[in-house]
């Protein structure tokens, strides 16, 4: 029990709720903060990505953290250390020497405005007449070539690609190339 002029010397950020970092192993920040919601009951923020990648296999998709080791709660950091603490996957809270800095409520109102929901869905980047791509899969993978034409109606491609010591156009099916796209996020 805390003697009651203890209780008193408390700060207001010690007893409010605030936002804090916790540190979590790296790819089971999802998990640690559906255990946080499930037995703790509060609110936790751990968004999530999925995007495209070139891979051997072609495109694949793939969902991970935007924040890897990391996800945030809101609560009174006193009264749930030791709860937060003993979560499978949650490593520690973040902290400086001995002070537990509280993250503003208006900047993860701005991260949660930006990342409206937990897992974030990058769209594609968009093929376009003139842009660059690779090929990933076919007789031709791993060659890089030009849009010539984009053939939407049958969701296929021509490119112009340099092989042989010549450019030939060929038509390819749109899944078989990669655009990476270059232009930064909006929002990010």
């Amino acid at each position: 029990m805390i003697p009651p002029d203890a209780e008193s010397s408390a700060t207001d950020d010690e007893v409010a709720e605030a936002w804090y970092c916790l540190r979590s192993q790296t790819k089971k920040e999802h998990l640690a903060a559906a255990q946080i919601r499930h037995r703790v009951g509060i609110e936790v923020f751990a968004p999530r990505i999925t995007f495209t990648k070139k891979t051997k296999r072609g495109k694949v998709r793939f969902t991970e953290a935007l924040f890897p080791g990391y996800l945030f709660c809101r609560c009174n950091i006193q009264e749930h250390m030791r709860h937060l603490l003993s979560m499978p996957g949650i490593i520690n809270i973040v902290r400086y020497g001995d002070r537990t800095p509280p993250i503003p409520d208006e900047f993860m109102a701005e991260l949660k405005e930006r990342i409206p929901s937990e897992k974030h869905e990058s769209s594609d980047p968009i093929i376009e007449v003139g842009a660059p791509v690779t090929v990933v899969e076919g007789p031709f993978k791993d060659l890089q070539a030009v849009v010539s034409q984009v053939l939407s109606a049958r969701d296929r491609v021509r490119i112009l690609l340099e092989f042989l010591g010549r450019q030939a156009e060929i038509e390819v099916p749109s899944h078989a190339v990669f655009r990476e796209d270059k232009t930064p996020k909006e929002g990010f």
